[in-house]
């Protein structure tokens, strides 16, 4: 049966794209819900929580990739207005078989590249050619392999996991406004010191790099569309146009105005 909440948007060499969305009035945020019989990639567009069976709550943001194994039963909670949105990639048997097999949870997360989470936008907004779609899709899953056979630092433990999904559900909340390092630390009962290595162990990002992603991951979509740019610069908390394109430039390789024209497919 067809899933209302889903659109196939490409077909691979072992993998098919897709994009989901679960407007925050569905019944699936009070119900548990299934990742299906096959691995997925997922790419989120919109913050979200989400517990596996027998896992831990994660916030899951615009800033990682996150890797369910197959026949994954999860919840979800809201924390974004616009609900549940994201890319996904199923991944078929026999190319996930070579995948590392790890005591890991079987819902996995890892940092995205910002080039990665520009390429998705800009996916879902216009047809790429086959050839670039493959190519992104490949390199990313191996990327995800080479990180998934690495050696794994010990998991943070469960409380200090706690702490850093409130900060990293905090920062992902709408009309949240930065503040000091001492003020994030207090919020999570926790020293600036303890808080800023237990967050950069557990999600690869410093707090402010991450904090600093979100807003421009959550900028893409604008860019694509036909919002003025010093007002799009404005709206995410740059303090000019300038200074957007420049921060910008640095994070994904291009402009706006290169990403608006689409001049990124050429490369």
């Amino acid at each position: 049966m067809r899933d209302p909440h889903q659109r196939m948007l490409f077909t691979g060499s072992g993998y098919r794209i897709g994009e989901f969305s679960c407007p925050p009035q569905s019944p699936r945020w009070a119900e548990v819900n299934w990742i299906g019989a096959q691995a997925h990639l997922v790419i989120p567009s919109t913050a979200v929580a989400i517990t596996a069976a027998g896992g831990d709550r994660y916030v899951a943001t615009a800033n990682e990739i996150l890797l369910y194994d197959q026949d994954v039963h999860y919840r979800r909670e809201l924390i974004s207005q616009h609900g549940d949105r994201c890319l996904f990639i199923i991944i078929d048997d026999e190319l996930a078989q070579g995948w590392p097999r790890t005591s890991w949870p079987r819902l996995r997360h890892l940092p995205l590249a910002a080039g990665s989470y520009a390429r998705h936008c800009l996916l879902q907004t216009v047809p790429l050619p086959a050839e670039q779609t493959e190519e992104w899709v490949l390199d990313l899953i191996s990327t995800v392999v080479s990180a998934l056979g690495l050696a794994q630092p010990p998991a943070l433990p469960a409380r200090q996991r706690a702490a850093v999904e409130q900060l990293k559900s905090l920062l992902a909340s709408p009309g949240h406004r930065p503040v000091s390092l001492a003020e994030y630390a207090a919020a999570v009962h926790y020293s600036p010191f303890a808080l800023a290595r237990m967050f950069r162990a557990h999600t690869g990002y410093s707090i402010g790099q991450f904090r600093r992603q979100l807003r421009l991951r959550a900028s893409v979509a604008e860019v694509l569309g036909r919002d003025d740019l010093s007002a799009v610069a404005a709206r995410h908390g740059f303090s000019s146009h300038s200074h957007y394109t420049n921060t910008f430039r640095r994070a994904f390789g291009f402009t706006p105005s290169q990403a608006r024209a689409r001049q990124v497919l050429l490369r």
